[in-house]
């Protein structure tokens, strides 16, 4: 199962390596909304099942949960999911501001 979840940050790691080969900010910038949209919502998600108060709003939260980071939950190391997705993000800011450099 570990692999799999690091099997779905491969065409993540990919588009991030093409975006900076390339100098593509397009892409880099599709990239990092996506990592921030990807983060905010997996948080939000777990605050809401771990402050849910009863077993229907905790079963309700953690389906949610699943819709919004399928990748943490294939395995049992949560943290490496928000680990990676804030990976990206930073390649995408780092990678954005040596594109702007560039030009």
């Amino acid at each position: 199962m570990l692999l799999i979840e690091l099997a779905f940050f491969v065409s993540g790691g990919w588009l991030l390596y093409q975006g900076h080969k390339q100098g593509n900010r397009k892409l880099l910038l599709q990239l990092r909304i996506v990592s921030i949209c990807s983060l905010a919502l997996t948080l939000f998600a777990l605050l809401a099942f771990f402050l849910s108060l009863n077993a229907a709003s905790n079963e309700t939260f953690y389906n949610i949960l699943t819709l919004v980071s399928a990748p943490m939950l294939c395995s049992k190391y949560w943290a490496l999911s928000w680990f990676l997705w804030a990976c990206l993000l930073m390649g995408t800011l780092c990678n954005f501001n040596k594109t702007a450099a560039k030009k």
